[in-house]
């Protein structure tokens, strides 16, 4: 074989039809329902009377959850506006502030929303935020020293992670490593 000169080509064999042959036609696809895109582009452009009353219950459904927990938080709300108005001793005042907490957790609970706790136990990246790793052999690794920040959950779904404070081993000794105490 001679070598090929970049610019030309080699031509090998020529297949194609005899004379009295006709080219096979290529299967075409099947074609959509003639509806169907037609029905789709309507839908995006006008919606159905049925979507937009499923937007409006939506929208109220909501307005509706919002004014509930809005309402249920008023009485806390006016407990610690109390607290203010009125000149309390710090006695007193610590006292009104934790009614006023009770009672914004009262609410809370009645809503499904729970705190997220953490000192002493395992560290789960789903619900926890590892802000600083202490390098320790007091506990095991991985455990949450203390938690910085309190997470919470809504009915199971995580609102906001627990930002915490998590043990490491402690490689440098107890001589260099900076203890922690719970």
């Amino acid at each position: 074989m001679n070598p090929v000169d970049e610019h030309e080509i080699e031509i090998l064999e020529i297949v194609g039809l005899d004379d009295d042959e006709k080219p096979a036609k290529e299967p075409e696809p099947p074609a959509p329902p003639r509806d169907e895109p037609l029905r789709g582009a309507g839908q995006l452009r006008r919606p159905t009377a049925a979507g937009v009353q499923v937007g409006r219950i939506r929208a109220a459904a909501t307005r509706d959850a919002t004014l509930s927990v809005l309402r249920d938080l008023l009485e806390p709300l006016d407990a610690l506006e109390a607290c203010v108005r009125n000149e309390l001793d710090e006695q007193g005042l610590r006292q009104a502030v934790r009614m006023a907490l009770r009672d914004l957790w009262d609410v809370f609970r009645q809503h499904d929303l729970e705190r997220i706790e953490g000192d002493g136990v395992e560290f789960d990246p789903a619900i926890h935020d590892a802000v600083e790793i202490v390098p320790t052999d007091r506990v095991p690794q991985g455990t949450v020293l203390k938690v910085l920040r309190v997470g919470y959950r809504l009915g199971g779904e995580l609102v906001r992670p627990a930002m915490v404070r998590v043990a490491a081993p402690d490689r440098r000794g107890s001589a260099g490593g900076r203890e922690e105490t719970r």
